[in-house]
Parts: C-alpha cells; structure tokens; sequence
C-alpha cells in the first residue's frame, strides 16, 4: 500500500474517531445540562464551560436525564432493600427520593394543575390559581392519591417481578415520561404569553425527535425485558391516549400549556405506565 495512501487512512481514522468524541462530549453536557434544568442535583462545571445551551434544544436530553434521575432512585431503592426493609418502605424511599432530586418541580406542576383546573370557572380565573404559590384542596388530595399509588404500584412491581426488574423499571418510567413531556410541550401552544414555558418557547424540531426517539428506545427496552412485548404496546398505546386527552383537557381549561401542566403531563404518564405494568406481569 502506497505511504500517501496510508497517512490518508490514518488521519481519515482519526478524524472519525475526534467527530465520535465530540459527538460523545456533546451528549455528556447537554444531559447534564439536562439534569440542571430538571433538577437540584450538584453538577459539574465542565459541562457549562462552552456556553449553556438554549433549553428549547436540551429538551432533546431529558429522557436521558430521566435515566439519570431514576437510577440514582433505583440505587435508593436496592439500598433500602439491602438492609431489610420491606417492598413498601423501599418504594417509599425511591418516590421520596425522586421528590427531592427534582425539588418536587413536577409534583409541584401537578399539585398547582389540579388547583387551576378544577378550581376555577374561566381560564383566566384558572390561570391564576396555577400561578399562586398555596396549595388548595384539590391539590392535596391529588398529591396524596399520586403518592400512594406510585408507592403501592412500585412496591407491587418488586413483589411480583423481583428488585431487579423494578430497578428497570423505574429508570425506563422516569425516561419514558419525560419523552411524553417533551411532545406535550411541542404539540401544545402555550397558554400564557409569559412564564416559564412561554418564556423558553417550545422544543426545537431537532430536539423533539432526539427526545421522542432516544425516550421510545429507553421505554421500549425497558419493557420488553421486564414483560414482553405485548406488555410494551399496552403501555405505549395507554401513554399516547393519556396525554392526548390530558392535551385536550388543557386546551379547553386553560387554553394551552404551563410549565405547570408539563409537570403534570410527567406525572400523569408515569403512574400510567406503573399500572400498565403492575396490570400485567
């Protein structure tokens, strides 16, 4: 082989090999820039040094930053287990444990949805409620029945299926609903013309299908090893109605979407999907 030809495969190679690990980097910060936005968790600077990245394109990250979350969860969970502490108070310690990497943002979301929704009469009246920082009654008793049921449910999912599979399970479901949110929050117009979500503007086009892609592998990974496939297309077919009619839902209370009713499309999905999945293994 002529040397000439040689040096040019070298460098060919190596510059694969640099696009790989710029691609690589890339990922590794937007995830982590990711997990900044969706969380409190201490993270290091490496990933800002180059410049934040406009949220409207780390959205495309979140089901990866769900992974993140839920696996941190998870190492909770199998901790608990560890030291004997039963099903229940395991599952207790993983959901707790969500509430506080995120500084309870979604649970927040779904508490103040359930004020504004079913609080007020007109999408002004409505609007107004979701803003106010008090938790009402709806709240509270939405917050309570979530809680138990995402407590029960996990716990039911590592009776019947083991530690393990709850352990996937709890990362794919943390993936997979932050996918969900994403195209809620794209599909959706925003309801005010400030705020949070108003503020950001909706996902980008590249973004959107990064996050609807790399959620739907996660998802259907995740489930198909725990319970197969047919359980898997239960869960997405049961994900696609529930935020399509929560999208409905959002449009006739208040107009649109929230930062709000995004927490709550996370929620709505996750505990949609615990059911399918305690419904069928």
């Amino acid at each position: 082989m002529p040397a000439n030809t040689t040096i040019e495969t070298i460098l060919f190679q190596a510059f694969c090999l640099r696009s790989k690990i710029l691609s690589l980097r890339y990922i590794l910060n937007a995830t982590i820039q990711a997990l900044s936005f969706l969380s409190r968790i201490p993270l290091p600077n490496f990933a800002f040094k180059s410049g934040a990245l406009p949220i409207n394109q780390i959205t495309g990250f979140f089901p990866l930053a769900g992974m993140v979350l839920g696996g941190l969860a998870s190492i909770v969970m199998v901790g608990s287990n560890c030291i004997g502490l039963p099903p229940l108070a395991s599952s207790i310690m993983a959901i707790a444990t969500l509430s506080l990497l995120t500084g309870a943002l979604h649970d927040d979301g779904l508490g103040d949805t359930a004020d504004g929704f079913f609080g007020g009469n007109t999408p002004e009246k409505r609007l107004e409620i979701m803003k106010d920082s008090h938790i009402g009654t709806f709240a509270a008793l939405t917050l309570i029945a979530f809680f138990t049921m995402k407590i029960v449910l996990l716990s039911a999912v590592i009776e019947r299926s083991g530690l393990y599979s709850a352990t996937i399970c709890l990362i794919t479901i943390e993936a997979a609903s932050r996918a969900a949110m994403v195209a809620f929050w794209y599909k959706i117009p925003s309801a005010r013309t400030h705020g949070l979500s108003a503020n950001i503007g909706a996902p980008a086009d590249n973004a959107f299908w990064t996050a609807q892609w790399s959620g739907l592998l996660i998802f259907a990974v995740g489930f198909i090893y725990i319970s197969g496939l047919t359980t898997f297309l239960y869960a997405f077919i049961a994900t696609v109605c529930t935020v399509f009619a929560f999208a409905k839902l959002s449009l006739n209370k208040i107009g649109g979407q929230t930062g709000d009713t995004l927490g709550a499309c996370q929620q709505l999905v996750t505990l949609t999907l615990l059911i399918t999945m305690v419904s069928r293994i």
